[in-house]
């Protein structure tokens, strides 16, 4: 039986959603032939690390995204090894001893500093070593010598990655993997039935998985719109709370704490435009349903990719503040036209079949590269 690890990351939701989506394609279409196992890298083998990162990730975000950007733009510039490699050997030898006690045939990563440590323990292990860049652009830290395959999210993350120096037979465009519920065609006017949307404007609020409070103030302002507002508030149970208070005095707003994909997909597709973060994952599964977007306050660095990739495609809008978030729902609420054009503009973007193109051509390029190992020891 093949095995297949799968290495993730818990810096937002959209590195595990990711992995889960391939993880869940093996085992639908490959049980029996297949083994597959998806690890929280930081988590299981750098724990306090993981705790620590994750903390001062959120802080810089929250109090200084300057920072972080200045940040991400330096390690651009850097090597692997000046910052990233003494921190990974922190967690080098419990990644060694799992790896031995596993035996992969292949390991997949989803997450920069992952790969780091798959790469650099490739020969020891004699495994495959492969990679899914999670955003729509490529940073330098994705790119690792010893990495044998890399899957991209768009033809312009593949010359991103040849611009690296990575041979192009090496890239892969196969789209960011979603979850199955995002894969499905699901019936718009059953779904607008479902949630008592009727013909209203209806838009979908999203704040990343822990919620951003500037999102009251925006619901108070979009409320008085002719418009539903779906606000998802996350894992920000204090948000939630401020969002159900507000909803008994603005009928239009119906909040949401966190929800499951199947639901997410449902309100995705109901709605007619989503406003919010700009994270790989979210962005591609918004893709999938040709849902247009209003991006605000998108994360430095990583989201920056995605707003300038989406927005020269013609599939969505930056805004610069609030009041910008207002002008510009107005100005699509009057013009259907518009809006469809975006919409439009996002359906040949959407890559629903990101999970199965990766497994066929990971499998492919696997036995391919076995063939070749084999014959070169005869």
């Amino acid at each position: 039986m093949v095995k297949i690890l799968i290495f993730t990351a818990p810096y937002g939701n959209g590195h595990r959603s990711a992995s889960d989506a391939v993880s869940d394609y093996i085992k639908e279409n490959y049980k029996g032939y297949i083994e597959v196992r998806v690890i929280d890298y930081f988590e299981t083998l750098t724990p306090v690390l993981a705790r620590f990162a994750a903390w001062l990730y959120k802080k810089l975000i929250q109090y200084w995204p300057t920072g972080w950007r200045l940040f991400f733009n330096l390690t651009n510039l850097l090597s692997h090894t000046v910052i990233f490699q003494p921190v990974n050997l922190i967690g080098l030898a419990k990644a060694r001893s799992f790896l031995k006690a596993y035996k992969p045939d292949i390991v997949l990563s989803l997450y920069p500093l992952c790969e780091q440590v798959a790469s650099a323990l490739k020969r020891e292990f004699n495994y495959f070593s492969a990679v899914v860049i999670t955003d729509f652009g490529a940073h330098n830290q994705w790119v690792h010598p010893d990495t044998d395959l890399y899957f991209a999210a768009a033809d312009k993350v593949k010359e991103d990655i040849i611009n690296l120096g990575v041979p192009h037979e090496r890239i892969e465009v196969t789209g960011i993997p979603v979850r199955m519920p995002f894969r499905l065609k699901i019936n718009r006017n059953e779904m607008r039935e479902n949630y008592r949307l009727h013909h209203r404007f209806t838009i979908l609020l999203t704040s990343g998985g822990d919620g951003m409070n500037w999102m009251k103030t925006l619901c108070q302002n979009l409320a008085i719109l002719p418009v539903k507002l779906l606000v998802l508030c996350g894992t920000n149970k204090g948000l939630f709370t401020k969002i159900k208070k507000l909803s008994h005095a603005f009928s239009n707003i119906h909040p949401f704490s966190y929800v499951a994909p199947e639901i997410m997909a449902e309100l995705m597709t109901a709605s007619d435009l989503m406003i919010g973060k700009a994270g790989g994952l979210t962005v591609s599964e918004a893709l999938c349903k040709g849902l247009p977007m209003l991006f605000y306050r998108p994360t430095p660095g990583q989201e920056d990719y995605n707003v300038e990739f989406l927005i020269n495609k013609g599939a969505a809008m930056l805004t610069k503040d609030l009041n910008d978030i207002i002008t510009k729902t107005k100005s699509l609420i009057k013009q259907p036209d518009y809006l469809k054009e975006l919409k439009a503009n996002t359906i040949p973007l959407g890559k629903p079949s990101a999970s199965e193109e990766i497994c066929k051509r990971l499998l492919s390029r696997w036995l391919e590269d076995s063939s070749l190992f084999l014959k070169s020891k005869r």
